[in-house]
């Protein structure tokens, strides 16, 4: 028993939190609330789903014109290049410890490329 509660632990809670949830909508805790407090505790969105547009065409650059740092992408870049050589090498460090075959070069230049 104890591990479906390992397993399932949080599906489990979330179905307890929504039940409790719903119980206090049920019974109108929020109703004499501000509307902001209403709208944190629903538990049933389903006015939000039904007032909400069908097609919904976006806006370019809602929050203003793309900025490009050239030290954010050097850094990134560089990062990039630190998890592959770091995966590159966890990966034959496997193949070595676990006595496995050596991989052939052939095999490892096309993840270099």
């Amino acid at each position: 028993m104890r591990s479906i509660y390992n397993c399932f632990a949080l599906i489990i809670s979330t179905a307890i939190v929504w039940t409790y949830a719903q119980i206090l909508a049920s019974s109108g805790v929020y109703n004499h609330k501000s509307p902001q407090t209403q709208s944190s505790c629903r538990s049933n969105p389903i006015a939000l789903i039904s007032a909400a547009p069908w097609v919904y065409f976006p806006h370019p650059f809602l929050w203003g014109k793309p900025n490009f740092h050239l030290g954010e992408a050097v850094a990134m870049t560089a990062t990039s290049l630190v998890a592959f050589t770091k995966s590159t090498g966890t990966f034959l460090a496997v193949a070595r410890y676990g006595s496995a075959t050596p991989i052939p070069p052939s095999i490892l230049s096309p993840s270099v490329s």
